[in-house]
């Protein structure tokens, strides 16, 4: 029998400490061949310590992890060829001409000028080559960063808020770019509907992996746990506080107009709109609505009042 390959990104109890407080908490999974996987969470939840303890820039606390073979405690020096890193903050050189930043960094891992030159051309960037990075737009910015990222043909791709600055017609292009690669990804993001994009979303909060699994799986969890509302205006005032404070309401959200409400399984349509009812709001339109990723997140991240667990 033919012995299972080892995924090529696979992290056990993998932990990060800043003084006492503990940034990344005991974090394990693995990320399959090809596969997407999405960080997600609010601004402190540990997403960029972890990418950074991945590519050997921070080094753990405790636990370990593997990425393309190679054990990050041990041999941080070694990824540096076989990974493809774009930070959050913006790290090209913005004094010099896109030419001249592919030519730096393309000397830098030895990659050849032809195929210097064929990354500048399968990024859409021959128009601007000779353009100060300074004087691009920050979505064209973006791009040049992802394909110097991937100039030395990493087997590995961390995606550090990738998309920021840019549009959504460039976010999508984008998108497109990354799943064609067909690299085993780790992604953050703070755009929820770009983590339907990803194979996998693993949920983090204060440094820990409060659920991984499918975006749909994710959302089918929620549809099990909770009944989701869409509450329809024009809306009174106080009516938040007036939906907070019914039995069995677990959470209120404002979407665009409306108001998005969570409850417990036994709330139904029926009972919730009585209560409204009975005190005196009979405008409103109440209907179930189907979760998002977004809902999943504040589900999981939002405190859970103490009356209802």
């Amino acid at each position: 029998m033919t012995p299972r390959a080892a995924p090529p990104i696979r992290v056990h109890e993998l932990t990060r400490y800043f003084g006492s407080f503990c940034a990344v908490d005991h974090i394990s999974f693995d990320v399959r061949p090809g596969e997407i996987l999405a960080l997600l969470g609010p601004n402190g939840a540990g997403k960029t310590t972890t990418l950074k303890m991945l590519c050997g820039l921070l080094r753990p606390s405790e636990g370990s992890a593997w990425v393309a073979g190679i054990e990050i405690r041990t041999q941080p020096q070694e990824l540096k060829h076989k990974i493809g890193y774009m930070s959050q903050l913006f790290s090209l050189y913005e004094d010099l001409t896109v030419l001249e930043n592919l030519r730096f960094f393309g000397d830098l891992y030895r990659v050849p000028r032809n195929r210097q030159e064929q990354v500048l051309e399968r990024a859409g960037l021959q128009p601007v080559r000779n353009e100060l990075v300074r004087n691009l737009p920050s979505g064209l910015r973006q791009i040049l960063a992802l394909w110097i990222a991937l100039m030395h043909d990493p087997e590995v791709l961390f995606l550090d808020e990738p998309t920021a600055g840019a549009d959504p017609q460039q976010r999508a292009e984008f998108w497109n770019t990354i799943r064609s690669l067909n690299l085993p990804t780790i992604v953050t993001t703070h755009y929820m509907t770009e983590a339907e994009n990803a194979d996998r979303v693993a949920l983090m909060n204060r440094g820990r992996i409060i659920a991984l699994d499918t975006p749909e799986s994710l959302k089918q969890s929620y549809l099990s746990s909770w009944n989701l509302f869409a509450l329809q205006g024009p809306l009174p005032q106080g009516i938040r506080e007036v939906l907070q404070g019914i039995p069995g309401v677990l959470g209120v959200i404002s979407f665009g107009r409306d108001l998005h409400v969570r409850t417990e399984k036994s709330v139904t349509l029926e009972a919730l709109q009585q209560r409204l009812l009975s005190r005196g709001f009979s405008s409103l339109h109440l209907k179930p609505i189907e979760p998002t990723l977004e809902h999943v997140f504040f589900a999981w991240v939002e405190p859970v009042p103490e009356e209802a667990r």
